[in-house]
């Protein structure tokens, strides 16, 4: 079965974390250890056969221990066998990765995983980039080495962090680099916060800026997530009663709960919703995703597109969707069958089916205009350069780099709407009606 190692980084990526790995047992069937042991009716989920066959995906199990002797009832059970999770907590603030020795789910992290440092870096990229970046290098990858060794089938490194702080953009990147560099063939998937312009980081869009540009080069697959779009899902969710926050250990991942939880669900491929039909036009909807995006606006073009289910959904079911899917996107030209599909029979925890959608349209371009603009308004008036240009290894000439590759990238989407247009108005010239 295929592993994935989790390196959470910075104070955003750690809260994350503190809302995936409780979900993660959930999603395995463990529940709090003075939980009652009658969990197969109260949570809907695949056999214990097929549990157990994915249980070393995320956890790292002693090799002593043989994966189909386990009960996996609750947390005692993890503990008494030494099972950990497979993952690296990297903060240069101690205060959101010391809650996790703290926690109910205290020992399930190592503590040779668990990088922490003091005072931080600042709000600065380059910070996180130059100093800490070269710093703790050794540290972190003697780490990364060890874990990657203790796997059989490692399919994945999935890095978890904030575009707008210090640390997680900054040292974030800095990983994300090395791992292409020193890991080619693992694949490097970056789940990844963008800000929304209020916060109170004011360097914020030079970190956005500096870090995406280091996602273009290094990172596999990207999953962005605005905290603006975020805030406006908790807020539909609110309106129509329900509530995004799922699980225990609530008390891990601090006041941002509700959003870090509509990330684990995309993490997890889970978007539920009351039918299968309504399930997937939800996952299409621009209510339910994590960029201020509109996939199915037909002034953008979609150039990849995925659907996976979970749960009762048939073959059938999913031939249906994609032929109703693909005369209502729109699709350009050469990706009108160009449609990836998944299927997993196991449902997730709270629901008998989930849908999720993954699109690469060429409104992401938004989002990179959207952080160029706030990122040109503070460079006009070189307002707190000094700041990253006195950090040892960092040149002035980084801004105008990481500019010109954001607008390239722009460049990129607009060409792809745009060659796609002329093409059809073409092809509509030659037709006689």
């Amino acid at each position: 079965m295929s592993e994935f190692l989790v390196i959470q980084v910075g104070q955003c990526g750690n809260q994350i974390g503190g809302t995936l790995w409780p979900s993660i047992l959930q999603e395995y069937r463990i529940l709090p250890s003075n939980h009652p042991k009658n969990i197969k009716t109260s949570i809907t989920g695949g056999s214990d056969k097929e549990m157990k066959f994915t249980f070393n995906s995320f956890l790292h199990i002693p090799t002593k221990i043989n994966p189909s002797s386990l009960q996996c009832l609750n947390l005692s059970e993890l503990q008494e066998n030494d099972i950990k999770a497979r993952v690296i907590c990297i903060d240069m603030e101690d205060s959101v990765v010391s809650r996790f020795s703290n926690s109910e789910l205290g020992f399930l992290f190592d503590k040779r995983g668990i990088v922490k440092n003091y005072p931080g870096s600042s709000n600065n990229w380059a910070e996180g980039y130059c100093t800490h970046g070269s710093t703790f290098k050794n540290k972190i990858f003697r780490i990364v080495t060890k874990y990657v060794e203790r796997c059989d089938s490692l399919h994945g490194i999935l890095l978890l962090y904030s575009m707008g702080g210090g640390t997680g953009s900054g040292l974030g990147s800095f990983i994300l680099e090395q791992l292409d560099e020193q890991l080619p063939n693992i694949e490097r998937f970056v789940c990844c916060v963008y800000p929304n312009g209020s916060e109170d980081v004011i360097t914020a869009p030079y970190n956005a800026m500096l870090a995406t540009q280091h996602l273009i080069r290094h990172a596999t697959c990207v999953f962005p997530v605005e905290n603006r779009a975020l805030q406006e899902v908790c807020d539909i969710k609110r309106l129509a009663g329900s509530n995004p926050t799922t699980g225990y250990g609530s008390s891990i991942a601090g006041t941002f709960q509700d959003m870090n939880s509509i990330v684990v669900k995309l993490l997890l491929h889970v978007t539920s919703s009351s039918t299968r039909e309504k399930n997937f036009w939800s996952a299409c909807s621009k209510n339910n995703q994590l960029l201020q995006i509109d996939p199915m606006d037909d002034t953008n073009f979609l150039m990849a597109s995925m659907l996976f289910g979970r749960g009762e959904y048939t073959l059938t079911d999913i031939r249906n969707y994609v032929n109703k899917f693909q005369r209502k996107a729109p699709l350009l030209e050469w990706s009108k069958k160009c449609t990836k599909v998944g299927l997993c029979s196991v449902p997730p925890i709270d629901s008998k089916f989930s849908m999720m959608a993954l699109f690469n349209t060429s409104s992401t371009k938004e989002i990179f205009r959207h952080i160029s603009q706030q990122f040109e308004k503070l460079l006009r008036r070189k307002a707190h350069v000094h700041h990253y240009t006195k950090v040892p290894g960092f040149d002035f000439d980084c801004f105008y780099e990481c500019q010109n590759t954001i607008a390239d990238i722009v460049d990129v989407y607009e060409e792809a709407g745009t060659s796609s247009s002329n093409k059809e108005k073409r092809i509509l010239s030659n037709i006689n009606y």
